[in-house]
């Protein structure tokens, strides 16, 4: 017989706080695609650590092409690519110093995402 996996208590509530944080992002988009979440989640994290977050180093974080890493940060604005409602949780603008470059910067919709994820897992 194989040996019991089973969850300690801490590792369970770990989890179902994981679950939860992504619980989250169902409730913008019920079959939002994991790279598009984590895109989000590294904007803010760059936007930390860089001051800002552009759509190039999404793409490094998700380690995909900047095309790719577009599509994911564009479902976060107000309209998708598919010319949909997006998430809202994102703002893009070209950098004037770098006209080939796009400014991600989180809204104030994103930052209460971020909020409503931190609290939870503070709590945890």
């Amino acid at each position: 017989m194989p040996a019991s996996n089973n969850l300690t208590s801490t590792q369970r509530k770990s989890l179902n706080t994981f679950i939860d944080c992504i619980e989250q992002f169902r409730t913008l988009d019920a079959d939002m695609p994991t790279q598009t979440l984590l895109a989000f989640l590294y904007a803010k994290v760059l936007e930390d650590e860089e001051d800002q977050a552009t759509v190039r180093q999404i793409a490094g974080k998700l380690h995909t092409t900047s095309s790719s890493a577009s599509r994911n940060i564009l479902a976060h604005t107000t309209v998708n690519r598919h010319r949909k409602e997006g998430t809202g949780l994102v703002e893009t603008f070209e950098n004037p110093m770098k006209r080939n470059e796009k400014i991600i910067q989180i809204t104030p919709k994103g930052e209460r995402m971020l909020s409503t994820i931190l609290g939870r897992l503070s709590d945890s």
